[in-house]
């Protein structure tokens, strides 16, 4: 691939990682709080 289309592609999949990454965190997030609120609720 010639350098130009190789920064694009480059920049285009750093792009859709960071998006993977955040949706990742988000769901591990809602996953612990999630988690957290069952034992709080079932430890009373």
């Amino acid at each position: 691939m010639k350098p130009k289309v190789m920064k694009l592609w480059n920049h285009l999949m750093l792009r859709n990682r960071f998006i993977i990454k955040t949706v990742f965190d988000q769901l591990k997030k809602i996953s612990y709080i999630a988690h957290l609120g069952t034992a709080v609720v079932s430890a009373l």
